[in-house]
């Protein structure tokens, strides 16, 4: 997956993390990336990836590497829950309570994200 970003990256003449930005931007209207950084120079860039154009054979070739990579379920050790069911109930909370804050940035996010989180919760 690294290799592919980073050939994507070099055939658009843009960084990896250019690619990996703008692959999110692709995906829903409602994602938006929050990338942190504490260098002008990576804030450019991360605003950089607004710009990137990803075809239709872009993201179908990023999305076919994705479907690939195998997905496990860590538990926590000893007893505690499974570490999927702590981090889904996390950006739950996020969501739930970033989309109270800020109504109108969200609108009905979380009547369309909930049912997803639960089902990933299954996993």
């Amino acid at each position: 997956m690294v290799d592919l970003v980073k050939t994507m990256a070099t055939r658009k003449q843009v960084t990896p993390a250019q690619v990996a930005l703008a692959w999110l931007l692709a995906q829903k209207p409602w994602i938006v990336p929050i990338p942190g950084t504490r260098k002008l120079e990576r804030l450019e860039e991360n605003l950089g990836a607004a710009d990137v154009q990803l075809t239709p054979a872009d993201l179908a070739e990023i999305n076919d590497a994705a479907a690939h990579i195998k997905m496990v379920h860590i538990p926590y050790k000893g007893s505690g829950p499974a570490l999927n069911d702590v981090i889904a109930g996390q950006v739950d909370t996020l969501i739930t309570s970033t989309a109270a804050a800020m109504p109108f940035m969200f609108d009905d996010v979380t009547t369309r994200v909930q049912p997803e989180i639960a089902r990933n919760r299954r996993c």
